[in-house]
């Protein structure tokens, strides 16, 4: 596979941080997207190449843990590269780093390609460019596993719930909130607590006008967030999430 890695250089703004002087999760997931979009192109499977065929991106979960923040104006460096396919899912990694090489970030995701009349999945490992021979690190230890609770959690007691209708800004080209706009709806729902590991698993869209109710759980095995529209009993997203000790 031709330029089987990418990296690009981005200047942080003051917008990425909040007022704690935390990176935003809903900026670290845009520099994921916006890289692997850039490579996407590159490698002749972007969007401007499968729109034609009615096919489309659809990111399914991702990953990321913050191992040192950066500073508001630094510069960082963001790298990507695919892994091997799958008949369906494919895999992306990411690091984020500093222009010195340390790492601040390391992230990952699912991807499938649907087709946008049907909201079938197509097959990606015969449009999927991809050299065997070319062995591919790990940005993180282990796969993304889809996020599971044991019977009997019920999220009627959760300790808090934070409520938002999407607005015209958080809509995306696909016509759906955009993947980086739930981390945003999180962020919100913990009150600014400084996120140190956060999975996202996108279960069902969020459309123009949906009202989302996201619910916040905590018990021995972690910290959960919930989100589902108007009273629905099918979730529309799942979180989980370690949150940064504070010094």
């Amino acid at each position: 596979m031709s330029n089987p890695r990418f990296s690009k250089e981005y200047p942080l703004r003051t917008s990425d941080f909040d007022r704690n002087g935390h990176l935003h999760p809903q900026s670290i997931l845009d520099l994921f997207q916006d890289v692997a979009g850039l490579h996407a192109e590159l490698l002749g499977i972007g969007r401007d190449v499968f729109i034609k065929r009615n096919i489309i991106w659809v990111l399914v979960r991702t990953k990321y843990t913050v191992i040192k923040e950066p500073s508001v104006y630094d510069t960082v460096v963001v790298r990507t590269w695919p892994l091997v396919p799958g008949k369906v899912v494919c895999q992306r990694d990411y690091l984020i780093e500093d222009t010195k090489g340390n790492i601040l970030v390391r992230g990952t995701s699912d991807w499938v390609l649907m087709d946008i009349n049907t909201k079938a999945m197509v097959k990606s490992d015969i449009m999927y460019p991809y050299d065997e021979n070319e062995k591919m690190e790990r940005a993180l230890d282990t796969r993304l596993r889809k996020i599971h609770f044991r019977d009997g959690h019920d999220f009627s007691g959760s300790e808090g719930h934070y409520k938002v209708t999407p607005a015209f800004s958080d809509i995306d080209v696909n016509g759906h909130v955009n993947n980086t706009k739930y981390a945003m709806y999180i962020e919100n729902a913990l009150n600014g607590a400084p996120i140190e590991t956060m999975q996202i698993d996108y279960l069902c869209e969020v459309l123009p006008g949906e009202n989302l109710d996201l619910s916040v759980f905590e018990n021995e095995e972690g910290l959960f967030v919930r989100g589902r529209c108007d009273d629905s009993d099918t979730a529309n997203f799942m979180a989980k999430i370690t949150l940064k000790e504070e010094n």
